[in-house]
């Protein structure tokens, strides 16, 4: 997420910045299929189906670090449609960008909820 780094109060190293990552996914994961990252995980991780419940890993096994990733449990349409988002978003960020419009952090959060509430599926 490079774009991020381009808002005035970007650190790569400080809390708020981790903090603003793990807001930015849950947001574009509640677009997409109304779950947070974390509730898509606790939801369909499943030690009874095939993979538990896995939908996307490298090699014949999953491994731990990939049955800690949500996108790695979302359907074929709903990470088509997490795609779409980030790639409009971030169509829309590059206009910021290009107008060189000063962000903040706060500001790319409060982008991505009007754009949430406009694209995501939530929108209702």
């Amino acid at each position: 997420l490079d774009l991020y780094a381009t808002s005035v109060d970007y650190d790569p190293k400080s809390q708020a910045t981790i903090q603003f990552f793990k807001i930015v996914q849950n947001k574009l994961h509640y677009a997409t299929n109304e779950l947070t990252a974390p509730e898509v995980i606790h939801i369909r991780a499943d030690s009874t189906k095939e993979f538990m419940g896995l939908t996307t890993f490298k090699g014949a096994m999953p491994t731990l670090n990939e049955a800690k990733i949500a996108k790695n449990y979302l359907t074929e349409d709903e990470m088509f449609r997490l795609n779409r988002l980030v790639s409009a978003f971030f169509d829309l960020a590059e206009l910021r960008a290009k107008e060189q419009t000063p962000m903040y952090m706060q500001n790319w959060i409060d982008e991505l909820d009007r754009f949430s509430q406009i694209y995501g599926k939530d929108r209702c």
